[in-house]
């Protein structure tokens, strides 16, 4: 009996781990653009009001990405992706803040355009959004219910690669 349970709570803890899908094409019509969600911002811990003294520093080199407040929502969110946001960060800009907005873009280490990646962070709603181009394919990664605004710069990496 308790094998059934314990197989009723795995199946549960699968289902709510699962990702959707929705595909939608860019502006030209050459490339897709995948829009996935990962599990609630609810399930990540810590204070995300700390982000502040990542800013000016270096994603990889800051480890914003294994120890910071938002490490456990990323992980959630991007799983075996996390090691291609690390990958693509190699020329990263340093950790920026607009207004409530955390953000960072870069590229893959002679790869621009086709490896890069965008990442934005709104402390306020515990919400992610991760863009990854991978061979010039971009892919959203977000917290489900988010609408993180755009600051220009990261406007700007998304139209620069859509050309």
């Amino acid at each position: 009996m308790r094998g059934a349970y314990l197989l009723i709570a795995f199946s549960a803890a699968l289902a709510a781990c699962g990702q959707s899908t929705d595909q939608t094409a860019s502006s030209n019509g050459a490339e897709q653009a995948q829009n996935r969600s990962a599990p609630a911002a609810g399930e990540s811990n810590g204070d995300w009001s700390s982000l502040s003294e990542y800013v000016g520093q270096h994603p990889v080199d800051s480890k914003f990405y294994d120890e910071s407040p938002i490490a456990p929502q990323l992980r959630n969110l991007l799983g075996d992706k996390l090691n291609v946001l690390m990958q693509n960060s190699d020329t990263a800009a340093p950790l920026q803040r607009d207004g409530e907005v955390f953000f960072t873009s870069g590229n893959k280490d002679n790869e621009g355009g086709s490896d890069a990646f965008y990442l934005l962070v709104d402390p306020s709603a515990k919400a992610v959004e991760v863009g990854l181009w991978e061979n010039g394919e971009l892919t959203v990664y977000k917290t489900p219910g988010s609408d993180i605004p755009k600051p220009q710069d990261i406007q700007t990496t998304i139209s620069n690669t859509e050309m």
